[in-house]
């Protein structure tokens, strides 16, 4: 705390002076835990000096820092959300699991972006990412995804899916977005699987 945002590039560094922490050796990696669990205590304080770190980084420090940068809470939706469509996959899941930690309304609409991109993968860890947002902003979000016809029709499987969890979760007030799916499930009876 006493050497303020100075300090994260330094422990970046360390994160990634052996390369890649996941295939480094055990010694590596409980430093890497322990720089980790420093960063993350001190995420809103360093977030700062880290966020602009997160390029031409290996996968495994990306995600540390993505990580820090889900603990710094709101104003790092931006950095994280470039991240989301990561061609690493795990990187792109911690960059959702990031947002749903901050649990703004501006995150939400980020992994919002995501479900309806239905990108490779993405699609649905987006989709169950958005169930870990506080229960208010995830059904205001499903109401709103399921309401939209053309995100609709594009990814029938995705509607599906959300409509499964909403019922999975006790979400009410989905009358008028069934009334309105009736008519699309009565003209093409195979969407109904």
């Amino acid at each position: 705390g006493a050497l303020g945002p100075a300090v994260a590039s330094p422990l970046v560094d360390l994160l990634g002076r052996d390369g890649d922490r996941d295939a480094a050796p055990r010694p590596t990696q409980a430093r890497g835990r322990a720089v980790a669990q420093l960063l993350s205590e001190h995420a809103a304080l360093l977030a700062p000096a880290i966020a602009p770190l997160l390029q031409g980084r290996t996968p495994g420090v990306r995600r540390t820092i993505l990580r820090t940068l889900g603990f710094a809470g709101p104003g790092w939706e931006e950095s994280i959300a470039a991240y989301t469509a990561d061609t690493d996959e795990q990187t792109s899941r911690e960059a959702l699991r990031a947002l749903a930690r901050i649990g703004s309304s501006k995150a939400a609409t980020l992994v919002v972006a995501e479900i309806e991109k239905q990108h490779a993968g993405v699609g649905a860890a987006a989709e169950e990412t958005l169930w870990h947002f506080p229960a208010a902003e995830a059904q205001r979000r499903t109401r709103e995804l399921l309401g939209r016809r053309e995100s609709r029709m594009r990814h029938p499987e995705a509607t599906e899916r959300l409509l499964d969890r909403a019922a999975r979760s006790g979400l009410g007030d989905l009358q008028p977005v069934l009334l309105e799916l009736a008519p699309q499930f009565q003209a093409d009876p195979s969407t109904l699987s």
